[in-house]
C-alpha cells in the first residue's frame, strides 16, 4: 500500500465549466452506484464516495467545515497522476480549501486541515462557502486521474458542495483517550514523555499557551515507598507539574496525539497524575469522559546538583540594584555605590507630618531607625551620622522626603535613584511677627539639613540705649577640614542696625510722629554675595533712613584642590539671613517712647549628596525634585500706623552633589535659589512713601558628576541657572560596592535541600574559595570583614519566566545549615529557587570568577 500526502496548490486559473450540483441529501457511503461502473468493473471509474456519489456526480451537497471527502475508484489510483488539473476542488473564485490529499490503493481522501492560531481553531473549509469538486475525464481534459494500469478516468465527475453544516462529530462518540506512554504503572523513567492518543480530532485551542488551565491536568506528588517500590499516596496533595502539552492531529489515522514532557527533572519514586477532564472536546464540542492515569517514577538516589553563575554576561544581573560589572567571566567592583546594607529606601521610615511629607530628622536621639525587615543584616540599623547606604532609592510621586537637623545627609545607593516626588532641604521661612510691641527680637529661621540658621532680630531698645542691632545669620557650613574653611567668615547675612543709634537721635519731623525707619538685615551669601538690606523713601532724599547693610560675601569653591574628593568639597550648607535691628518708627509724642524689635533672618538651604552606582533620574513633575532653596521672610506688611518691625534677610540656597556611575537624567527641577528678603511698608506720612527691605539670599550650588566629559545639558532645569562648573567628571570612588542577582530556579518540582555555596574569587592575584561550609572555604557573612560578603534569599520561582511567587525568605549568610545558622532551606520550606547579593569590601585587587549553589534533589 502506498500512502502519499499531496497538498492542494492554489491556482489563479478560472474553472472552465461549472456544473450544477446534484440534489441534496444526507451523507451516506456508497449509497448510489452507477449500473455502468462497479467495484468489479474493468473500466477505471468512480464507484463510491462519502458524498453519495454516482460515477459522475454526488447526491449530497451540504458538508461540514471539518468533513473529509473520500473517493473510491474501480481500480488502484496512480499517485503520480494527481495534480491541480486532475483533482479540482475550488470556490467559484478559484480558491482551494486548505488540506491534504491522501492516496491509499483505489481510494483518494481529502482531509481538511485544522489550525490553531492565537488560541482560535480554523478549519480547511470556510463556513458558508461553496466549493466545486471536479474530476475531469481523460478524453475531455487531456489531463485526468489514471489507474496504475495507465487507464484514464472514463467519465468526468462534478459536485457542488456548500459548507453549511458547521462542525460535526464524525464518529458521534466522545473522544476516547488511550495512554501510549508510559506503558507501565511503575519504574517509569524520570525523563518520561507522557503521550495520550485520542480516538478522533480534538480541539487543540484550549491547550495553547503556558499550560495553565490545560484540559489535561498534569500533577505530581511524592510517592509512598514500600520496600523497593513506591505507590501513589491516596492523601498526598498533587502540585501542578510544569510544562506545556503539545497537540498533534494525525491526518493519516484521524487521531489526536497529546504529548507532555515536564520542564523540570523528576525525582525518584514520584507519583505522576494525569487527569483527562471534560474540558477535552472534539471538534464538534462533545466532551470526553473524565479519566485519571497514575504512575510512579523509577527509584533514584538523591543527587547533588548545582546552579553556577560564571559571569560570562549580565543576563542575571539586577541592574537596578547593582553597581558592579559582569563580563568575560568576571564580576568586578563598581566605581561607587556603597554596600546597600540598609536595603531599599522606604520614605515611610520618616515621621509623617501631613500633606504627604515624611520628615527624616537627622538630629533624632538615637538616629534614624531602619527596621530589621528591610536591612540586609536582618537586624535594626540606626544611622546617627547621616551616612546612608541603600540598595535602591525611590521617592514616589506625591511624596516629599524632608531632611532636617544639623547633619548633612550623604546617601550612597548601590543601584538606581528615581525621584518622582520631592526631596526637601529648604531653609525655613520666618513667620510674620504679628505683634511688634514685644521686648525680644524674633528668632531666625532654621536651616535645611546641614544649613545655617538665620540671625535673630534685635531686641527692642530699652530707654533708647544703643547697640540693639540684628544678629548675623550663620555662615555657610563646612567641616573644619574643608580646604576653604577659612573663607566662610562673613558669608552669613549681616544684622540690621538700630535706628536711630540712640535716644539722642530721635526726631519728629512730621507733626508729632517719628518716621525714622531702620534698614532690614541682609541676605546670606554663597555662590554669589547676598543682597543688601536697605531703607527707602520717596521722594528719595535720604532723610531719617537707617544705614544700609551689606550682604553676606560669596563663598568660592574653585579651584578644587588636587586630591580632594567631591563628596568632601562640594557639600556646603547655605548661610542664614541677617536679623532686623530695633527701630523707633511710628512713635508719637507726648506718648512714651516705643522702640520696635527686629524680625529674624531666614534659614539657609541644606546640603545633600546622592551617589549612585546606577542611574539617577529626576522627574518632570510640578514642583522641584530636589529643593535646597534658602528660606523666605514673611509676606510683606502693608501700612501700619503703629509701625512694623524691621525685616530680616533671606537665607542662601544650599548645595547638591549628584554622582552616578551610569548616567544622570535630570529633567526635574533643582531649586538652588536664595530666599527672598521681605520688605515692609511702614506707611505714608505727608505724601512720603517709606519702606524697609531685607536683602535676598544668594543662590546655592549643584554639582553633577558622571564618567567621561559631561555636558551642562544633563542638568536641564536648574534654578536660577546652570553654570558650566556645575558638571564634571566622576573621579570619586567607594571602598564598598556590590550587586544583586535576579532569581535562579533549580528546575526541581519539589523544594530541594540547599547544601552550601562556593564563591571562587581572586584576591591580590590569588584564588580564594569562600563558602558557608567550613570544609570548603572561608565564610563571608555580612559584617565579617572579609574582602567580599555574600547573602542569599530563598523563594518560590516560576519555572516559566523566573519570576518570584509569593514572599522570599529573609537574607541569610548561609545557604545550608552551617555556622549555627539554618540556611535558606529551613528558613522557608517550599523554596525551590534563590538569589544572592554580593558586596565587595575593597575597590581594587578583588574579582569574582564563579558562584555555585549546591543542593540535593
Amino acid at each position: 500500500m502506498q500512502i502519499r500526502p499531496v497538498r492542494l496548490a492554489t491556482s489563479s486559473a478560472a474553472l472552465v465549466l461549472l456544473l450544477a450540483a446534484c440534489s441534496g441529501g444526507s451523507a451516506t457511503t456508497g449509497s448510489a452506484f452507477s449500473s455502468r461502473c462497479t467495484a468489479s468493473s474493468t473500466k477505471f471509474c468512480l464507484v463510491s464516495c462519502n458524498l453519495g456519489c454516482s460515477n459522475t456526480a454526488c447526491s449530497v451537497s451540504q458538508i461540514a467545515q471539518n468533513q473529509p471527502i473520500s473517493l473510491t475508484f474501480s481500480q488502484p489510483v496512480d499517485p503520480t497522476s494527481i495534480d491541480t488539473a486532475s483533482v479540482l476542488l475550488r470556490t467559484q473564485s478559484g480558491e482551494p480549501p486548505i488540506g491534504d490529499l491522501f492516496v491509499s490503493g483505489s481510494t483518494i481522501t481529502f482531509q481538511p486541515k485544522i489550525e490553531i492560531l492565537g488560541g482560535a481553531t480554523f478549519f480547511g473549509f470556510r463556513a458558508n462557502e461553496t466549493y466545486i469538486l471536479t474530476l475531469p475525464a481523460g478524453a475531455q481534459s487531456g489531463s485526468s486521474l489514471r489507474a496504475t494500469s495507465g487507464e484514464a478516468l472514463g467519465a468526468q465527475v462534478s459536485c457542488q458542495l456548500v459548507v453549511s453544516r458547521g462542525i460535526i462529530d464524525l464518529d458521534n462518540e466522545p473522544p476516547k483517550p488511550t495512554l501510549v506512554s508510559p506503558t507501565m504503572p511503575d519504574n517509569v523513567s524520570r525523563g518520561v514523555t507522557i503521550v495520550i492518543e485520542f480516538s478522533e480530532f480534538i480541539d487543540g485551542a484550549p491547550f495553547a499557551g503556558s499550560g495553565e488551565g490545560s484540559p489535561i491536568e498534569f500533577g505530581v506528588s511524592r510517592g509512598v515507598v514500600s520496600g523497593a517500590t513506591a505507590v501513589c499516596s491516596e492523601t498526598a496533595q498533587a502540585v501542578p507539574l510544569p510544562g506545556v502539552p503539545q497537540v498533534v492531529l494525525d491526518r493519516v489515522r484521524n487521531v489526536s496525539v497529546v504529548s507532555f514532557r515536564p520542564s523540570v527533572q523528576l525525582a525518584g519514586h514520584t507519583c505522576i497524575e494525569v487527569r483527562v477532564t471534560n474540558r477535552v472536546r472534539d471538534l464538534s464540542g462533545r466532551a470526553a469522559e473524565p479519566l485519571t492515569y497514575k504512575f510512579v517514577t523509577e527509584p533514584a538516589p538523591p543527587e547533588e546538583l548545582s546552579v553556577v553563575e560564571e559571569f560570562d554576561n549580565d543576563n542575571r544581573l539586577d541592574r537596578g540594584a547593582s553597581s558592579t560589572v559582569w563580563a568575560a567571566g568576571l564580576a568586578q567592583p563598581g566605581m561607587i555605590g556603597g554596600s546597600g546594607q540598609l536595603g531599599d529606601f522606604n520614605p515611610n521610615n520618616g515621621l509623617e507630618i501631613g500633606g504627604g511629607i515624611r520628615l527624616w530628622d537627622l538630629d533624632t536621639p538615637g538616629g534614624i531607625s531602619i527596621p530589621a525587615t528591610q536591612t540586609l543584616t536582618a537586624r535594626e540599623e540606626r544611622v546617627t551620622d547621616g551616612q546612608f547606604e541603600f540598595t535602591t532609592f525611590r521617592v514616589p510621586a506625591g511624596v516629599t522626603v524632608r531632611f532636617g537637623g544639623a547633619t548633612v545627609p550623604r546617601i550612597r545607593v548601590r543601584g538606581e535613584v528615581v525621584i518622582l516626588g520631592t526631596i526637601d532641604l529648604a531653609g525655613a521661612a520666618v513667620g510674620q511677627l504679628a505683634n511688634s510691641l514685644v521686648i525680644n527680637g524674633q528668632p531666625g529661621g532654621l536651616g535645611g539639613a546641614g544649613g545655617g540658621r538665620g540671625g535673630n532680630g534685635a531686641n527692642a531698645s530699652v530707654g533708647g540705649a544703643a547697640g540693639f542691632h540684628g544678629l548675623p545669620g550663620q555662615d555657610v557650613r563646612v567641616p573644619a577640614t574643608h580646604a576653604y574653611a577659612g573663607n566662610v567668615t562673613g558669608t552669613g547675612g549681616r544684622g540690621g542696625f538700630q535706628y536711630p543709634v540712640d535716644r539722642a537721635g530721635i526726631t519728629h519731623n512730621y507733626l508729632t510722629q517719628c518716621s525714622q525707619v531702620a534698614a532690614g538685615g541682609s541676605g546670606g551669601g554663597f555662590f554669589t554675595a547676598g543682597s543688601r538690606g536697605v531703607a527707602l523713601r520717596s521722594p528719595s532724599t535720604p532723610v531719617e533712613l537707617g544705614q544700609p547693610v551689606d550682604g553676606g560675601v560669596a563663598f568660592n569653591l574653585f579651584p578644587v584642590p588636587a586630591g580632594v574628593a567631591s563628596i568632601d568639597h562640594f557639600l556646603v550648607g547655605g548661610s542664614g539671613g541677617g536679623g532686623g535691628g530695633s527701630s523707633i518708627f511710628g512713635h508719637r509724642v507726648p506718648a512714651p517712647e516705643l522702640w520696635r524689635v527686629g524680625c529674624g533672618g531666614s534659614g539657609g538651604g541644606g546640603a545633600i549628596a546622592i551617589r549612585a552606582g546606577g542611574t539617577i533620574q529626576l522627574s518632570t513633575a510640578v514642583g522641584p525634585s530636589i529643593n535646597v532653596r534658602g528660606g523666605d521672610a514673611f509676606v510683606p506688611y502693608l501700612h501700619q500706623l503703629q509701625g512694623p518691625p524691621a525685616p530680616g534677610g533671606g537665607g542662601s540656597g544650599g548645595s547638591i552633589l549628584l554622582q552616578s556611575a551610569a548616567g544622570i537624567l535630570a529633567p526635574g527641577i533643582i531649586d538652588l535659589r536664595g530666599g527672598l528678603g521681605v520688605y515692609v511698608q511702614p506707611g505714608t506720612t505727608q505724601g512720603l512713601f517709606i519702606e524697609s527691605r531685607g536683602g535676598d539670599g544668594a543662590p546655592g550650588f549643584v554639582r553633577a558628576e558622571v564618567p567621561g566629559t559631561p555636558s551642562p545639558s544633563i542638568l536641564q532645569n536648574v534654578r536660577p541657572a546652570v553654570d558650566p562648573r556645575m558638571v564634571g567628571t566622576l573621579t570619586d570612588t567607594d571602598g564598598r560596592t556590590g550587586f544583586l542577582t535576579k532569581w535562579y530556579g533549580t528546575a526541581q518540582i519539589f523544594p530541594p535541600r540547599f547544601k552550601r555555596y562556593e564563591v571562587e574569587a581572586v584576591i591580590g592575584g590569588n584564588t580564594v574559595i569562600f563558602s558557608d561550609d567550613p570544609t570548603r572555604g572561608v565564610w563571608a557573612p555580612i559584617g565579617g570583614g572579609t574582602p567580599i560578603e555574600v547573602l542569599f534569599q530563598g523563594g518560590d520561582v516560576d519555572s516559566r519566566d523566573g519570576s518570584l511567587v509569593g514572599t522570599p525568605s529573609a537574607w541569610s549568610s548561609t545557604v545550608g545549615s552551617h555556622q549555627g545558622q539554618p540556611g535558606i532551606t529551613n528558613e522557608r520550606q517550599g523554596a525551590d529557587g534563590f538569589r544572592f547579593t554580593l558586596i565587595f569590601n575593597q575597590r581594587t585587587g578583588v574579582t569574582v570568577r564563579k558562584v555555585s549553589v549546591f543542593f540535593q534533589s
